[in-house]
């Protein structure tokens, strides 16, 4: 969603889109971190005396014929024959009686000399794509409750995480308190609406904040819809009846369902209400608040039942055409910089129902827009497919307005799609869903032409390139089934993409079940995706931890870069508060919500160094990077390095980086911290198995090789100083 990793995606729900009628109407277990190989003599090792015959590392001006016959051995074949090695990659690595210490990838102590060569199989440890850090790629869920659940709540109906906050709607909750903390208990209020913000520490939730709005009253729908980007929080209650902002005007109440939304901050830890949105030009039934997003100092507000006209607000000559507004903040005053209207505006268009920022663009669904045109840039005057749906995306021009910069469809386009239902972007992607989609297609990149599949839904992925936007995946559920509305809410963050089918009907509780098992009608689901090597795929199936027929998961999803979080909106559940009761069914409708905890995402990296003087530029990473869950393979290039070399030699050190000249060339790793040391035949990769253990991300170490030719000695090469990740 955005360089920083505490904003999330600002998507939400839209109370004008018949889809949401009830508005308008994942870290997985850890392993320790590297631990130490036994030491043992047995089967498959061989152990030979450190300080005689293995110094090279700390001696390189010793000519390796006489001070390394172990080395000089395996140049001749001996090595071959030490634990049946072959041509296998292997692992000279230090034995240690000292326990492991967190991160390090190999334990050393100067006073012990043995060297064990352990045979290391790649095909053996190689991993998935990306690593799960743990059997499952998000963790067990957590079940969230509001403080004081009541029958018809619809807690979840909307819901945005940042970092380790997570924010849940409830529109339907009835209390007439106003502002923060105030009494749950009171019901004077029918569908007044309520916010209750959830934070994560470790392994433990806990229910921080109660929000209301300062003008508390009946069917608001305050938290139809909400969004989050770090201390901030943005809510829209599109049934709110005031005329304007003016403060004296919160409880004139004169403009039926004209909607609002509400700006709260957080402030040494004390969260309090920071502005009261109105549009400049409103009137009544524009749902003003349907939609919000927010990214920094930036909101986004759709009101999807606006009648106005592009460039004139004032005008309401075009029925529920809708419209979206761009406020910003300087210091702690929002104000209105925009009003936002597709060109091809017609009536009934529902234009503002979904809506998201990145840090550069706007976007805005129209999911009842009724163009015929498939693709990006197409023609938007004809209107030939009745509610296909669209997305606008706008950017700020230099006279300080907005202007559309592009007119997106699917690449299937057909009636009745709804294709903007819901929208989520980041760093320059975006994904859309399109819950009423009709393809029988299963997985990623599949058949889309179809139609075989009712309402099964489909979500699509644009990224933005120097040529404009184009569509870089269709995506699909892996159990697609008539009727899961798959795409009725999206969450994108980083290299990952989380779709709600409300619908979906298995029984399967937790992550990745039988998602064959259609026994729990409406019950519902949510999909994980994610995007390796250019090439998305789906990661993980999410179902509530004790699904229910009619509960409705996956109607509203979030992500953060830490978090996955779906809501139920007709979950029936009668206990408060975090962990309770899933059993007790005793409030009809209150609504719950499901935190899950995800593996962090880093980009494993291995930069080159060659050192000064510079050694030969011949070991290399690419394709293979220090992924979690997978073996890296760098290897030595002979093209123009050693050409004659018999045995290469890679050493991997927790040390700092070093620039030391030798006879054999710069020595660039520390060879007395930590470190372990692996061996291959030239033309071969080493191959070095990284543990799935969360606890390694981010870990730095020093990689060099060295190559051994007869008559010549040990050459060394450039320094590739790596970065442990997940990606």
């Amino acid at each position: 969603m955005s360089s920083s990793s505490t904003r999330t995606s600002g998507s939400s729900r839209s109370s004008a889109d018949p889809e949401h009628r009830c508005c308008a109407r994942l870290c997985p277990s850890r392993a320790s971190a590297f631990r130490r190989r036994n030491a043992k003599k047995s089967r498959g090792e061989s152990f030979v005396d450190l300080g005689r015959v293995f110094p090279f590392w700390t001696r390189l001006d010793r000519n390796p014929e006489r001070a390394h016959p172990i080395a000089a051995r395996a140049s001749r074949g001996v090595l071959a024959r030490i634990a049946g090695i072959g041509s296998r990659s292997s692992s000279v690595h230090l034995a240690t009686p000292l326990p492991p210490s967190p991160g390090a990838i190999m334990q050393f102590h100067p006073t012990r000399t043995l060297l064990a060569i352990t045979l290391l199989s790649s095909a053996a440890v190689a991993g998935p794509p990306r690593s799960q850090c743990g059997s499952d790629p998000v963790s067990k869920s957590t079940y969230l409750k509001s403080s004081s659940p009541g029958a018809s709540d619809y807690f979840g109906v909307a819901i945005a995480a940042s970092g380790d906050t997570l924010v849940v709607g409830a529109p339907g909750e009835d209390s007439a308190a106003t502002g923060i903390g105030g009494d749950p208990s009171d019901n004077s209020a029918r569908n007044a609406g309520a916010v209750f913000v959830y934070h994560r520490t470790g392994l433990f939730w806990t229910l921080r904040n109660y929000l209301k709005a300062s003008n508390t009253d009946p069917d608001d729908q305050f938290g139809a819809a909400v969004a989050i980007d770090g201390d901030t929080i943005v809510v829209g209650a599109p049934g709110e009846d005031s005329p304007d902002g003016a403060p004296n005007s919160q409880t004139l109440n004169t403009r039926k369902d004209l909607g609002a939304a509400y700006v709260f901050r957080q402030v040494a830890g004390t969260w309090i209400q920071e502005a009261y949105l109105k549009p400049l030009h409103g009137t009544r039934e524009d749902h003003f608040g349907a939609s919000v997003a927010i990214r920094g100092n930036r909101i986004l507000v759709g009101a999807p039942g606006e009648d106005g006209i592009p460039g004139d607000p004032s005008s309401n000559a075009r029925t529920d055409s809708g419209a979206a507004y761009v406020f910003e903040r300087a210091l702690w005053n929002w104000s209105q910089v925009a009003y936002l209207k597709a060109e091809n505006a017609d009536a009934g268009d529902a234009f503002g129902s979904s809506v998201a920022l990145d840090s550069t663009f706007a976007f805005v669904g129209a999911p009842l827009e009724s163009g015929s045109a498939v693709g990006v840039g197409g023609d938007p005057s004809s209107n030939g497919a009745t509610y296909s749906g669209a997305v606008y995306t706008f950017l700020p021009d230099a006279m300080g307005g907005w202007t559309q910069d592009a007119y997106l469809k699917s690449s299937n386009s057909d009636p009745l799609d709804r294709f903007g239902n819901s929208v989520s972007a980041d760093g320059g992607r975006l994904v859309v869903g399109a819950p009423r989609e009709d393809s029988a297609a299963t997985g990623v990149g599949g058949d889309s032409s179809s139609n075989t599949a009712t309402f099964a839904g489909a979500a699509y992925v644009f990224v933005h390139t120097p040529l404009g936007w184009v569509e870089e995946a269709y995506l699909k559920a892996s159990n697609t089934d008539i009727g899961d509305f798959f795409g009725t809410s999206v969450a994108l963050r980083g290299d990952r993409v989380l779709v709600g089918a409300w619908s979906e009907s298995s029984a399967a509780a937790g992550v990745n079940g039988d998602d064959s098992d259609n026994s729990a009608p409406n019950a519902g689901a949510a999909y994980l995706f994610e995007r390796s090597a250019g090439q998305w795929s789906q990661s993980a199936y999410i179902k509530a931890s004790s699904p229910d027929a009619q509960d409705n998961f996956g109607w509203a999803v979030a992500l953060s870069d830490r978090l996955v979080a779906a809501g139920a909106r007709f979950e029936d559940g009668g206990e408060s508060g975090v962990a309770g009761n899933e059993e007790d069914n005793s409030k009809p409708d209150a609504g719950a919500a499901y935190g899950f905890v995800l593996p962090h995402m880093l980009q494993a990296t291995a930069t080159v160094r060659q050192g000064k003087p510079a050694n030969p530029l011949a070991l290399f990473s690419r394709p293979s990077l220090p992924v979690i869950s997978q073996t890296w393979k760098p290897f030595v290039s002979h093209a123009l390095f050693a050409p004659s070399a018999s045995l290469d030699l890679l050493l991997v050190s927790v040390g700092s980086p070093v620039n030391l000249s030798r006879p054999a060339g710069t020595l660039l790793c520390d060879p007395t911290a930590q470190h372990q040391v692996y061996v291959a035949q030239p033309g071969s990769p080493f191959a070095i198995p990284i543990p799935d253990d969360c606890a390694l991300l981010g870990t730095r170490a020093c990689t060099q090789a060295a190559s051994f030719t007869p008559g010549v000695g040990l050459e060394l090469t450039n320094a590739l100083d790596i970065v442990i990740g997940s990606m």
